[in-house]
């Protein structure tokens, strides 16, 4: 089976949040281009300032409205928070539910990082 290259990888993770359009666009793109493998140098040697720019980001800029806000109360404003919170603390935020712990660990997986293992 050739490797998967990363147009591939995102459209798979477009479908599965439901985002029809952007798989859309991505096939055609598949379709049209083709897709460029993942090289075992871009796994292992990230840009540098990589990982210092992923956990700077902040929520306000990949989540809706309320989303957003309700991570802001509790003080989650940025990606290197989000690392320092468990699944289960996430879960027990108002109007966080599982679909957006779904997305806000794709978010996290896409960047290389992941929530704080949970302790229960």
């Amino acid at each position: 089976m050739p490797e998967r290259g990363p147009l591939a990888i995102w459209r798979d993770k477009q479908g599965a949040l439901g985002k029809m359009e952007a798989v859309k666009i991505a096939d055609e793109l598949l379709e049209e281009f083709g897709d460029v493998p993942i090289t075992q140098d871009a796994v292992e040697y990230p840009q540098p300032g990589f990982l210092e720019e992923a956990l700077s980001l902040r929520i306000i800029d990949l989540l809706p409205n309320p989303k957003r806000h309700a991570l802001g109360r509790h003080g989650i404003k940025t990606l290197r928070d989000l690392t320092q919170v468990s699944e289960f603390e996430l879960r027990r935020i108002p109007r966080v539910g599982k679909v957006t712990v779904s997305r806000l660990k794709i978010i996290l997986e896409d960047r290389g990082l992941s929530l704080k293992p949970s302790e229960r």
